[in-house]
């Protein structure tokens, strides 16, 4: 499971091209490790922590970004953990 969490929070803050996380999943699916993979595949294409960064300052307001990057980490979480 900490290695789905890790992988979550990486994937939540990193700011990675969409066709990228394919290409950084796949090693990670090819060594077994699907659940960090299948975290990854959610969290890394859905926020960055420099477009939270800008959402933020642009609302001027915290509590939204905060909010999308809560519920990216928890979707991450709950898809990375059935393929433990």
């Amino acid at each position: 499971m900490a290695t789905v969490l890790a992988a979550t929070a990486i994937g939540t803050l990193f700011m990675v091209p969409t066709w990228t996380e394919i290409a950084v999943a796949l090693p990670l699916i090819e060594k077994g490790l699907t659940g960090p993979a299948a975290a990854l595949l959610l969290a890394l294409p859905a926020v960055s922590l420099p477009s939270l960064v800008i959402f933020g300052a642009a609302l001027r307001s915290w509590r939204i970004p905060a909010l999308m990057a809560a519920v990216v980490f928890l979707s991450g979480v709950i898809a990375g953990a059935p393929f433990l």
